[in-house]
């Protein structure tokens, strides 16, 4: 049996996917009663740690809502997170969310672990919980400065920043339109702070930043959120930072943004394998288009075609003005010869931000 190759490029976050049907679910009572969740910090500090401590926080939520607050997931970045949680909170009651880690043997520098939490509160469907460290112990590293550009003279070329960042000196992220999206970053002053941040600086709307001092002049927490309000496409902005250091008083840190439209399709591109001109057609194999909106529903596929008149693409309603089926059939009898093919299949929707979209598919008849 020959199996169909399916290219899959576009890959919608699989947290993206999980607040949106949070969002769907809600959190309102028929009688009008709702969740509200209070939680003091999203974030817990643990300070500095030798390598192998060993590390547990319980987050504790109070819901001040007139309706029962659920927790629905509790999602660590990583397999080295454990948690436990109250996965029903009554009204003007107490829960816990307790996150640890066991094992940090090896661990050196600043620590960030981020949990994501999916509840039924409206105005809090999805956040994250942050656990931090920053840990003596383990292997000590020298920064290395970057490479030198060809061509440029060594004066034209910044020394490192006076600051470590972590878990990262940029940021890409995606958000579903309607939307908006955060992180922390960590700031760590080098070995001849201590550096003071007099100023954040970021040119544009797209995204938004504010400053906490941990440890003034030596570590500092940075958290970065995204413009909800942004059509779908793709945003890049610089954040600057402003500092009383004597070399590199500015460091920039890059931002990029896809805000991804409710009207998604996949895959973006078919790649078939190598078919049979003889026989008959194997339509088990051929590969499904989906067309979904994520929220609100209202979505109508006006119309279908394939610039390959051997290919007949059908409509399959899974839920009437939210997702759509394509099935693909081979009619033999238009195919003329053997040899590779190349073509469209597009897909027109009644969404005034996707309005059509070309999917390009290929194989060989043989």
């Amino acid at each position: 049996m020959k199996i169909v190759k399916t290219i899959i490029a576009l890959a919608l976050p699989f947290s993206l996917l999980i607040s949106a049907a949070a969002q769907q679910n809600g959190g309102a009572k028929p009688n009008g009663g709702a969740p509200k969740l209070v939680l003091k910090s999203f974030t817990h500090d643990f300070g500095e740690l030798e390598a192998g401590t060993p590390l547990s926080y319980s987050f504790k939520i109070k819901n001040e809502g007139t309706a029962d607050l659920l927790i629905q997931a509790v999602q660590p970045s990583c397999g080295c997170t454990a948690s436990e949680y109250a996965r029903v909170i009554p009204p003007g009651k107490e829960g816990e969310i307790t996150l640890a880690i066991q094992h940090t043997t090896g661990y050196s520098g600043e620590m960030s672990k981020t949990t994501l939490v999916v509840t039924n509160d409206p105005a809090s469907t999805r956040f994250n919980l942050i656990l931090r460290a920053y840990f003596k112990g383990g292997r000590k590293t020298t920064p290395v400065p970057p490479p030198q550009p060809a061509n440029v003279p060594a004066a034209e070329v910044k020394p490192p920043g006076p600051f470590t960042v972590s878990p990262s000196d940029r940021w890409v992220t995606a958000a579903v339109k309607g939307s908006g999206t955060m992180t922390k970053m960590y700031l760590r002053a080098r070995e001849n702070g201590p550096v003071r941040v007099k100023k954040v600086v970021v040119d544009g709307t797209e995204f938004t930043a504010d400053l906490l001092a941990i440890e003034e002049g030596k570590r500092y927490e940075l958290t970065i959120s995204t413009n909800p309000a942004l059509k779908p496409g793709t945003y890049y902005q610089t954040l600057r930072l402003l500092t009383d250091d004597g070399k590199v008083p500015e460091m920039e840190i890059p931002l990029e943004l896809k805000v991804i439209p409710l009207v998604f399709i996949s895959p973006n591109a078919i790649l078939l394998p190598r078919m049979p001109i003889a026989g008959e057609a194997n339509v088990g194999n051929l590969p499904f288009i989906y067309v979904r909106k994520i929220r609100d529903g209202g979505l109508e596929i006006k119309k279908v075609s394939s610039t390959l008149p051997f290919l007949k693409p059908q409509i399959l309603t899974e839920a009437e003005g939210q997702a759509y089926k394509i099935t693909l059939t081979v009619d033999k009898s238009k195919i003329k010869s053997p040899g590779e093919f190349k073509g469209t299949i597009r897909v027109e929707t009644n969404d005034p931000e996707t309005p059509s979209t070309e999917i390009p598919i290929q194989g060989v008849f043989y």
